[in-house]
């Protein structure tokens, strides 16, 4: 593959997009937005959004604080939008969000519940 201009724009506006909402790119190879514990937080169920943090489909979701929720979708579409690589068969079925702890969690088939 060339590196050209376009590639350099996409990966210079990434970085601006990054540096702007505060949520961080993790792994090149795998395409996964690192979640900031802070935008976990939470009071009561009702402030807990899931969201996708991977390109490839092979997480199930996370809970975030749903403020927060709009800047990491449009992240992960901005970060996935040309990715060609494996994706996974998700298996999991999201039951519902909580907010444990003053963090939002999700709950899962088979996971006991609290």
């Amino acid at each position: 593959m060339t590196f050209t201009a376009k590639h350099l724009a996409s990966f210079l506006l990434l970085i601006s997009i990054v540096s702007e909402v505060g949520i961080h790119y993790v792994h090149a190879a795998e395409l996964e937005l690192s979640i900031d514990p802070t935008h976990q937080a939470c009071e009561v169920d009702a402030d807990c959004s899931l969201i996708y943090d991977r390109c490839d489909s092979c997480s199930c979701g996370v809970g975030v604080n749903r403020k927060y929720k709009t800047s990491y979708v449009g992240m992960l579409e901005r970060m996935c939008w040309n990715y060609n690589g494996p994706h996974c068969a998700r298996i999991c079925a999201p039951l519902g969000l909580r907010c444990v702890d003053s963090r939002c969690e999700v709950s899962f088939a088979g996971e006991n519940a609290r």
